[in-house]
């Protein structure tokens, strides 16, 4: 940009030092007092402690438990869990439909051995382990139990016929003692109680050893966490810590909150901070909390936006899992007027900051170490699907195509009957088992399914998508955009003449990126195309190699900008499949105006 002297000694730069960096959402402050840094929109990013705004890394795809069995029909899959046993053997087993299943990389073995198990898409299941065995609820089923090879209803040995949990909603193992909780009991539902086990042992039991809590008080107990030693209950609108002291009185109860409880047990999960042990949980009142063992913290505020948009009656089925790794706790919620969870909530809690995720739509979680041992986060869809959630060999969601469709017919495979399958003779399917297919013109457009299974030069959905020929369609593409505040550089009333934008990214692969301005709180935006080339440079970019900047490729990009007013802010976009973003910071040249 050409500039005369008076106007190049008046330039300035904001910020004044540094580059500023990616912070969390705010969609609850108003636009002036938004803290810098943070964002007035967010999707598809993943925050780091370094102030990195990163597009997710695309799911790869695991394993599909629909079989040919007339019972199941692409149903959802109901829980994950990684069952670890003391000889080091590890068994992941997951729930679907009516079916119990261990699973591996392309492989799934039936072990529902006879059990009950309801099929319904919001039946989740709860899993603990306890000698060797994971044991199970549901909340509508009997408790079962399995070794990961064997699986029965679970026997509580000792109660007399009237004191036998025909169902439970939730279980743990605490202090050598196996827990239940919430339970129906000769055809009486008691929501408050919880009923223990024989002290180290899971077979043996005792008529007298259980507790309630609030009885008749208009709350039932959502679900169980713990903090160091001590047990915590959550009823619908309140907190319990349970201690242990032995003796006749086996345990001590006493509430630690009022007014504020789980909505359900899925979401209720332990975290570390430094030296710090805490939970965080969804509420019924649509906030999310982290309890500190005495006290309660609301930790959404900056997000009431996201909050009073979720659906009120699905806040029961959403599900969560921590990743201790990369501190993440990841909340699947449904957003708007959905039917399923369709939305991932992304707290940060290392530096206390939230994004959010679209493509992901998670009814089950786990942990679960992959081939490698590497601790990895699994998430079960509404298909009977399973992938790993993050695969840093992927920056599409299993993988990426883009195409027209030629023809359409219906098919048979060999878990179902009366298919669609659309083909489009030029593409390569032979990677998309599990993907999503977005139609993105044509008959159909906007609808999206999964893909089951391909043929030669086609695709086989679940569902019956309305494309036909000529309908375009994309497939495994993550729309990943940032969308910072409002900035007025430390002064709203003054107007300013903005210059040049400058960007700070990676060039590891080569990407192509959109960035978009507006000025004053205006709609209509200004859109730039800006390329980060690792193999060269293009005008205004400069390039960083490795060994200056300790093995990561940048570059430092001018991106023109050529507006004035009072307010700017941006938008960083990726929506391409196959492509990554990685931005570190940014700055704004521009030039002081007048007051009026």
């Amino acid at each position: 940009m050409s500039t005369n002297t008076y106007a190049q000694e008046k330039a300035q730069v904001f910020p004044k030092e540094g580059l500023m960096v990616f912070k969390g959402l705010d969609d609850t402050s108003s636009p002036p007092v938004v803290l810098d840094g943070r964002a007035s929109d967010i999707q598809n990013i993943i925050l780091d402690n370094t102030g990195t705004a990163t597009k997710r890394y695309g799911y790869s795809f695991e394993v599909m438990l629909d079989t040919n069995d007339v019972s199941d029909a692409f149903n959802a899959t109901t829980s994950l869990y990684e069952l670890v046993k003391s000889n080091g053997i590890t068994t992941r087993i997951a729930t679907t439909a009516s079916k119990l299943f261990a699973w591996s990389l392309g492989n799934k073995t039936d072990i529902t051995s006879g059990v009950t198990i309801t099929p319904n898409d919001n039946y989740l299941w709860n899993w603990i382990t306890a000698f060797d065995y994971a044991i199970g609820t549901n909340g509508v089923d009997p408790p079962i139990q399995t070794n990961g090879t064997t699986t029965s209803t679970f026997n509580f040995t000792g109660l007399t016929a009237t004191s036998v949990p025909t169902k439970a909603k939730c279980v743990i193992f605490w202090k050598n003692y196996l827990v239940f909780g919430n339970t129906y009991e000769n055809s009486v539902a008691r929501t408050t109680r919880i009923r223990w086990s024989n002290v180290g042992t899971i077979s043996t039991w005792s008529d007298d050893d259980y507790q309630d809590i609030a009885t008749l008080g208009g709350q039932q107990i959502e679900g169980f966490g713990t903090i160091y030693d001590d047990l915590y209950i959550f009823l619908t609108d309140s907190i319990y810590k349970v201690s242990l002291t032995g003796g006749d009185a086996l345990i001590t109860v006493t509430k630690v909150s009022e007014g504020i409880g789980a909505v359900s047990r899925n979401n209720i999960k332990s975290i570390s901070i430094g030296n710090t042990e805490g939970l965080i949980f969804l509420t019924r009142d649509k906030t999310i909390n982290y309890l500190d063992g005495v006290k309660v913290q609301e930790i959404s505020s900056n997000i009431d936006g996201v909050m009073d948009d979720l659906s009120q009656t699905r806040l029961k089925y959403a599900s969560a899992i921590v990743d201790r790794g990369t501190s993440h706790y990841y909340l699947s919620v449904t957003s708007g007027t959905g039917s399923t969870n369709n939305q991932i909530l992304d707290f940060n809690y290392g530096i206390g900051e939230w994004s959010k995720h679209k493509g992901v739509n998670a009814n089950a979680f786990c942990i679960a170490n992959d081939a490698n041992e590497v601790s990895q986060v699994y998430f079960g869809d509404y298909d009977s699907f399973i992938f790993q959630m993050s695969d840093p060999d992927l920056n599409s969601d299993v993988a990426g195509e883009t195409g027209v469709f030629d023809s359409s017919s219906i098919i048979d495979t060999t878990t179902a009957s009366g298919l669609v399958v659309l083909y489009d003779t030029s593409a390569d399917f032979t990677d998309v088992t599990g993907a999503t297919v977005t139609i993105t013109s044509g008959t159909g457009i906007d609808e999206e399914s999964v893909i089951a299974s391909t043929t030669s030069s086609g695709i086989v959905v679940v569902g019956n998508l309305t494309a036909t020929t000529n309908s375009g369609y994309s497939i495994g593409s993550v729309e990943a955009y940032y969308t910072t505040k409002w900035y007025d550089f430390g002064s709203s009333p003054q107007r300013k003449n903005y210059g040049e934008l400058f960007l700070w990214a990676t060039t590891d692969t080569s990407a192509t990126m959109q960035i978009f301005s507006a000025t004053d709180f205006s709609s209509t935006i200004a859109s730039t195309d800006v390329t980060l080339n690792a193999d060269g440079s293009l005008w205004g970019t400069a390039i960083w190699g490795n060994s200056t900047w300790g093995g990561t490729s940048t570059s430092l990009s001018r991106i023109p900008l050529s507006q004035s007013g009072r307010f700017i802010k941006y938008r960083f976009s990726e929506s391409s499949i196959d492509e990554p973003m990685e931005l570190y910071g940014y700055s704004t040249i521009y030039w002081p105006g007048d007051y009026f």
